[in-house]
């Protein structure tokens, strides 16, 4: 969503690869909206996190207003 400088990035996770394939046993999406992640490195040190919602509008001015995911496919290769 947004390249902050050279060493932090904020982006957005839609789910979980095991939601989307079918793999979950979760019937819900474990999506973290309306708040975001950051990446930072410094170095050889990698960091990374949550931002809630109020902190990524104040700081960045950044609203997550909506979000729709698709349903998981249906894996014929599951082991369950």
């Amino acid at each position: 969503m947004l390249k902050v400088n050279d060493t932090k990035e904020i982006y957005f996770v839609p789910g979980s690869a095991k939601y989307y394939m079918g793999d979950s046993d979760s019937r819900e999406n474990d999506s973290d909206f309306p708040n975001a992640s950051y990446i930072e490195k410094d170095g050889r040190i990698t960091t990374d996190g949550s931002i809630y919602s109020d902190q990524l509008l104040k700081e960045y001015h950044i609203k997550l207003i909506g979000w729709h995911d698709s349903q998981p496919i249906k894996n014929n290769f599951s082991k369950k």
